[in-house]
């Protein structure tokens, strides 16, 4: 392992064609894909294949190792769409455009993983179809399962020019948006066709084509009496408000949908200029979590929220639980989440999180985005509170230990925020995880603060502190810290302990506070080398112990 550079890994084509005939052995199913006149398939470009076809971990600093990412080749990376483990593969879609601005049409890419710690890239899955309801853009959606044959599907949203002269559409100058349903036609899941018959074409009464996009993951509910299937879809309702509306057909990736009814609108953030990416799961017997993303033309305002509740009229309804409120999936820069069901029952999630400096303001990188590490959602039922914490195959990516401290009892610092030990020589902190823990007497605990400080060349690089105030990341070239206090999190504190952990990888930060109760995501920047950074743990207030531990990461990607 060298801390100070990243791997470099080239798979020509033939090493695709063995990878792609090893995981068919190994996934070979019955599969019953639609044959109808309306399904054609896309060919990618040969110079486009010939980009998709090599996987190369960028050798600069700033890009993520561990992350899924652009890569090598560059390009712009956003919402994660179709997650989804199948035979014993977890598979995660997600939109990219070879453009870094974001500006040529979206697409998806396609990363696989059996372990969900180390990715390979296989070529792009759904491409825009020349004259077709995804002419400019396959955008986002998510995964379904053919109950009778398993076959996997991908719900998506295609996007297509509103008429033959004008792109955008008269209100939004968004195109047209159409839900449409794609088909694998392999045991690997590597090569997929678009079915052009539209599922759903018509937005709901008082809404606009041009806001009515990515479909969730189908849901039923149990001994629900009219055996539909439904979906939910980020569209404007009635009023000009912003919700999500049920769709619904006996088979949801072959019938076309009807609009059922409003199944939540988003009355909680007034800048919200739309609803996109919903998101349902089952948490508990009747309870369950309704997942959206809150957009706005103010790009900082823009967040994951979640709100718990209960199901009515056989899905087509929700009730939030009484006395609760939405509340950040993350406090920081994590937008267009989508979860998933794992193999042994647990519920994952993965966001996007986009850059902040002033380099992508001007498209000036040729990169942009990455997406988080997949993270573990338990429900914590006595706080009626949702946690969050790294998959715990993400231990498997602990290389060396760069550092490790155990202060039984650290003496007041000199100045707020001192440091109480060096963590890591300048040995590359640019991927590593950091665990702290801090326990206080319980008198002390509420004025107990821990923290870690990255610097490079004496220069602080960002600072993540947990303290009473919460979670928060400040950092260079950011205007402004991100994260904040999450409500009804105080009891995480009974054990007399602060707990944070700390991902960092190039550019992004990922931090997690008491054992799930918070996480904060924040894009961080400079071009000093990672090989030049080095870490301090700092504290306020004064601890009973300290203990802390740094590990090198190793490449994922």
């Amino acid at each position: 392992q060298t801390s100070s550079s990243l791997m470099h890994v080239l798979v020509d084509t033939a090493t695709k064609t063995i990878v792609q005939s090893a995981l068919a052995a190994l996934l070979v199913s019955s599969l019953n894909i639609p044959t109808t006149a309306a399904i054609t398939s896309t060919t990618p470009s040969e110079e486009t294949d010939a980009r998709i076809n090599h996987l190369h971990v960028s050798a600069m600093y700033t890009q993520p190792s561990f992350h899924i990412a652009a890569g090598a080749h560059g390009g712009w990376v956003n919402d994660p769409c179709g997650l989804l483990y199948h035979n014993g593969v977890y598979h995660v879609f997600y939109q990219y455009s070879t453009a870094p601005s974001g500006n040529s049409p979206r697409r998806w890419a396609h990363a696989i993983s059996d372990n969900l710690h180390t990715w390979k890239r296989l070529p792009d899955a759904l491409w825009p179809t020349p004259g077709g309801h995804d002419s400019v853009g396959a955008w986002s959606g998510a995964a379904g399962v053919d109950a009778t044959t398993n076959t996997p599907y991908m719900l998506f949203t295609g996007a297509a020019p509103w008429s033959a002269t004008q792109k955008g559409g008269p209100d939004y100058d968004e195109p047209r948006q159409t839900q449409l349903v794609a088909w694998p036609t392999d045991g690997t899941l590597a090569n997929w066709i678009t079915d052009h018959k539209p599922l759903a074409s018509d937005p709901p009464a008082g809404g606009s084509a041009e806001q009515f996009r990515d479909p969730c993951s189908p849901y039923a509910v149990k001994n629900a009496s009219d055996n539909l299937q439904r979906t939910l879809v980020g569209a404007q309702v009635e009023g000009n408000r912003f919700g999500a509306v049920v769709y619904a057909s006996k088979d949801i990736a072959r019938d076309q949908w009807q609009a059922r009814e409003t199944f939540f609108i988003d009355t909680f953030t007034p800048a919200a200029d739309n609803l996109e990416c919903p998101d349902l799961f089952e948490v508990e017997n009747g309870i369950w979590v309704f997942k959206w993303s809150v957009q706005s033309n103010l790009k900082s305002k823009e967040q994951d929220m979640w709100i718990a509740g209960t199901l009515r009229d056989n899905g087509d309804g929700f009730d939030p639980l009484p006395g609760t409120s939405p509340m950040p999936v993350d406090l920081g820069t994590v937008y267009a989440s989508r979860t998933m069901a794992a193999n042994d029952s647990r519920r994952l999630l993965w966001g996007w999180s986009r850059e902040r400096d002033q380099a992508s303001a001007e498209d000036r990188r040729a990169w942009q985005g990455s997406l988080t590490v997949p993270r573990e959602l338990t429900w914590d039922a006595t706080r009626r509170m949702l946690l969050s914490f790294p998959a715990q195959e993400l231990l498997a990516l602990r290389g060396e230990v760069l550092g490790k401290i155990d202060v039984p009892r650290p003496a007041p610092a000199a100045r707020r925020g001192a440091a109480v030990a060096t963590l890591l020589a300048p040995r590359g902190a640019g991927a590593a995880d950091f665990e702290i823990l801090a326990s206080a007497p319980p008198a002390a605990l509420r004025g107990l603060a821990v923290g870690i400080r990255l610097l490079a060349n004496s220069q602080v690089i960002a600072e993540v502190w947990l303290g009473a105030r919460g979670l928060h990341i400040f950092g260079n070239d950011v205007p402004s810290p991100v994260g904040g206090v999450v409500p009804r999190s105080g009891a995480s504190n009974a054990s007399g302990r602060r707990a944070l952990r700390i991902l960092v990888d190039g550019t992004m930060i990922e931090a997690f506070a008491d054992g799930g109760v918070s996480a904060c995501t924040a894009r961080v920047y400079t071009k000093v080398p990672a090989s030049e950074w080095k870490a301090e743990v700092c504290v306020r207030g004064s601890a009973g112990r300290l203990k802390a531990t740094a590990w090198a990461m190793e490449h994922g990607v």
